[in-house]
């Protein structure tokens, strides 16, 4: 009974008030792909470099707090920083990833075979239609156990943000069809399926090719205030704001990596619940 009541009768402490007026979560905790707490979309994507770079969790731990430091001093004395949770040995990491590739060359071998294809507990299908609906995704999701990602949930993707705002949509966000030539080519019904605009728990939307980056930048520089002025007209500015935000360190990071911006659903770090990632 004792620890019941201590547990209604919890209060925050002064640290963890403090904590919570400092922290967004939804860019902080459930955005950025590590604890990020820098204000440009540059900085943000030159930590996640370091994060990337470091060599073991005593360099891990110093980038947290020099980043606890940035968000407010008292806090990086105020908090104690636990034990990493224990990482998968790397045998058991490279057996996760490669069979996940190899779900991916039987999903298309079944295709090229005319055959059907199915988990044990579910129904076979026409291995090109199950080729069509998952091969981007999982293409995507195995992409995204080594490269970094931002999240958003319940939120539309750039196309649509663009499209709502009255704001006309670069022509250079496409859908993912430059990733998958030959499939495209081969499979017709995968080309159909991929979109500019993500939809379901698990789909492949808007891409930009590593060459436009520059040109979404300049976008999204250019336009994100008559965007967001849009979405306040309809009670959603502060989401609309923190969501460029999102992509903006997003391509950022692109950017510096040389590499392209894509969005999609249902992957995340940890757990099953769908959400966004981009």
């Amino acid at each position: 009974m004792r620890t019941r009541l201590e547990r209604f009768d919890h209060k925050p402490s002064v640290l963890v008030r403090h904590v919570a007026s400092k922290i967004e979560p939804e860019l902080h905790l459930e955005g950025r792909p590590y604890l990020i707490t820098e204000g440009s979309a540059e900085s943000v994507a030159a930590v996640i470099e370091d994060f990337m770079q470091a060599e073991n969790e005593v360099s891990a731990q110093s980038l947290i707090i020099e980043q606890l430091e940035k968000l407010d001093p008292a806090i990086a004395k105020g908090i104690e920083l636990g034990d990493f949770d224990e990482p998968p040995a790397s045998g058991s990491y490279r057996t996760d990833l490669l069979n996940s590739l190899k779900s991916i060359f039987e999903i298309a071998r079944a295709a090229r075979a005319d055959q059907s294809w199915g988990a044990a507990d579910g129904r076979p299908e026409p291995a090109r239609t199950v080729l069509a609906r998952e091969l981007a995704w999982r293409a995507m999701h195995l992409h995204s156990r080594a490269i970094p990602f931002w999240i958003a949930r319940d939120v539309d993707g750039l196309d649509s943000i663009c499209r709502a705002s009255g704001v006309e949509p670069p022509p250079f966000i496409m859908p993912a069809w430059p990733l998958f030539p030959r499939s495209c080519e081969t499979y017709p019904e995968m080309r159909e399926q991929l979109g500019v605009e993500i939809h379901g728990e698990r789909s492949v939307g808007a891409y930009v090719a590593p060459g436009d980056i520059p040109e979404l930048l300049g976008f999204l520089n250019e336009n994100g205030a008559r965007m967001i002025q849009a979405a306040a007209r309809h009670e959603v500015g502060s989401t609309c704001k923190t969501l460029l935000r999102k992509i903006r360190e997003c391509v950022c990071f692109a950017h510096r990596a040389g590499v392209g911006y894509i969005e999609a659903s249902g992957i995340l770090p940890v757990g099953p619940e769908p959400g966004e990632a981009f």
